[in-house]
């Protein structure tokens, strides 16, 4: 599963995200790398991806939270669903917030 490469004004992700499903299946993770290519430091930062069954149906979301994110610099990233891992089939990036 990969998710393809999001850019905004000033996140973005870099390169393509990975995912995987834990020994015990009973989490999903979707990790990789976001940079901030901005002028400005953020505070906080969410990602948020949706997860989806292999008929299309949404399951739940992914999330990670990165606080002091400075201008300029790379972050790696690994958001988490635990809900009904076992039939998430696919993903993709909802949305990436910043303040």
């Amino acid at each position: 599963m990969i998710c393809k490469e999001y850019k905004n004004s000033d996140i973005e992700i870099f390169e393509k995200t990975t995912s995987y499903k834990n020994q015990d299946n009973n989490c999903f993770y979707i990790k990789g790398d976001l940079y901030n290519k901005s002028n400005q430091n953020f505070g906080y930062v969410q990602i948020t991806f949706d997860c989806f069954d292999e008929n299309g149906n949404y399951i739940d979301s992914a999330i990670d939270v990165i606080t002091n994110f400075i201008s300029g610099n790379k972050c790696k990233f690994s958001a988490v669903c635990s809900k009904n891992v076992d039939k998430i089939y696919t993903y993709k990036l909802k949305e990436i917030y910043y303040n």
